[in-house]
């Protein structure tokens, strides 16, 4: 009877190492998993992320290659300088009017206090591309460069 139990002891310890070996190996395989499904969940991601940026690069490309030509002919007596011409904003801080490029407009509702006339905006660039906007009674147009546009 003692060889049997040293046999059922032998056995029972054989099972538990087994039984600690394949624990070990279950816990290396959830963490291998974990760690397979983070890298894909951050390729995915990569991947959306490389896609929006080769389409707002064609974007930007287009626009900045696209030229200005496709804009509506001038309306007789329009004040809206086109977009892509020369206009002079007053500059504060340099107390001189510097010459910039239109490049859009915006138009916000007219302050209540002060009647309901929407107030439109005229977006320009700079030579060196900074952005700026001003009220488009604030916005200086050369006349000899109205008369070209």
């Amino acid at each position: 009877m003692s060889e049997s139990k040293s046999n059922l002891d032998l056995q029972m310890a054989m099972l538990n190492e087994t039984l600690k070996t394949t624990q070990s190996a279950l816990e290396s395989l959830i963490k291998l998993a974990e760690s397979g499904i983070r890298t894909l969940q951050v390729t995915k991601s990569i991947s959306d992320l490389s896609e929006q940026i080769e389409k707002l690069s064609s974007s930007i490309k287009m626009l900045s290659t696209e030229p200005l030509t496709h804009a509506l002919d001038p309306v007789e007596g329009d004040i809206l300088p086109p977009l892509g011409s020369l206009v002079y904003i007053e500059l504060a801080s340099a107390k001189k009017r510097q010459k910039v490029t239109v490049v859009g407009y915006y138009v916000w509702p007219g302050l209540k206090d002060q009647g309901s006339h929407p107030r439109v905006f005229v977006r320009v660039k700079d030579e060196q591309g900074t952005p700026n906007a001003r009220l488009l009674k604030d916005v200086f147009w050369d006349e000899e460069e109205k008369a070209a546009a």
